[in-house]
């Protein structure tokens, strides 16, 4: 896999190259776009490899891995470039950025928001959307944790991630996540709690580094769902949400959900009966003890 993995970045890495050397101008016609289109295809291969990687990588995939994001990244950022044109809109800004009132996902949204705006406008417009964010958008608090000017969108987005968002430890995160158990919370709020953890997990693990994020979530997701289907109370229903090979936990969470109102009695019998059964087998032990002739001494023959 690791050797797979490094010629997919090999061949992406002289893609990038080349159209590099290309310049704005030469960014045109059917060569560009073959390259392109090889680019897809490399990457596509990518995503299949990462479906297939393990619960655990080693840090050599993993930094192959999130090389081979920020190359890939780049190539499309070339195409992105040429298309691009709008310059900061106050509207758009005011509608899309939400502002932070203490809520850590809030302060989430705003730093995902900001991303994906900044991808969108013109270098020019970046600091008037700089200075539009450290004006409107954050709270007193953010203010005396952040500098007062920032040169680039990054270098801003960076500063937020460490100093406004909690970092958790991921050892405790996934004793957590490795100990869950439905117990007697429903199936809904059994899955939340799984995804809780395997969100923060993730966020944990790749420390503010977005590419790193994108290896680490469906290799997270795949043992999450696998946690969610041993731990719920039902091992029937928990053997059909292994079986179906989900990818995506809220494809299991809503699938165990819609077993469960189709079948209830078949579930709640079957757990009803191993409880049963267990607790009668131990029943009549205790009962055959008691009821278990004694022997006769001589003095009664």
């Amino acid at each position: 896999m690791e050797d797979k993995l490094l010629e997919l970045y090999i061949k992406l890495d002289e893609i990038k190259e080349y159209i590099c050397k290309l310049g704005p101008k030469r960014r045109t016609g059917p060569t560009y776009e073959l390259k392109i289109n090889e680019a897809n295809s490399l990457n596509n291969k990518f995503e299949e490899c990462v479906q297939l990687l393990p619960s655990s990588v080693s840090k050599e995939i993993l930094g192959i891995c999130i090389n081979i994001r920020k190359v890939y990244s780049k190539i499309l950022s070339y195409k992105i470039l040429e298309k691009m044109s709008e310059n900061f809109c106050l509207k758009t800004a005011v509608s899309l950025l939400p502002k932070m009132n203490g809520d850590e996902s809030v302060t989430r949204e705003l730093i995902d928001a900001i991303e994906l705006y900044s991808s969108m406008i013109s270098n020019d417009g970046k600091q008037l959307l700089i200075n539009f964010i450290l004006k409107t958008r954050i709270s007193d608090s953010a203010k005396m944790r952040l500098r007062t000017e920032y040169a680039d969108i990054n270098s801003l987005l960076k500063d937020m991630r460490s100093s406004l968002l909690t970092i958790k430890s991921d050892t405790s995160l996934q004793a957590q996540l490795q100990s869950a158990r439905q117990g007697n919370k429903s199936i809904k709020e059994f899955g939340n709690e799984i995804e809780r953890l395997f969100v923060d997990l993730t966020i944990s693990q790749a420390n503010n580094d977005p590419d790193a994020y994108k290896i680490l979530r469906p290799v997270n997701e795949k043992n999450a769902i696998k946690r969610f289907s041993d731990g719920l109370q039902s091992q029937r229903l928990g053997t059909i949400i292994a079986a179906r090979n989900f990818s995506q936990l809220k494809d299991a969470i809503r699938a165990a959900e819609d077993e469960t109102s189709s079948r209830p009695e078949q579930i709640a019998s079957y757990s009803k009966s191993r409880n049963y059964n267990s607790f009668r087998g131990r029943n009549n032990y205790n009962r055959f003890q008691y009821y278990l002739p004694r022997p006769m001494h001589n003095n009664m023959l």
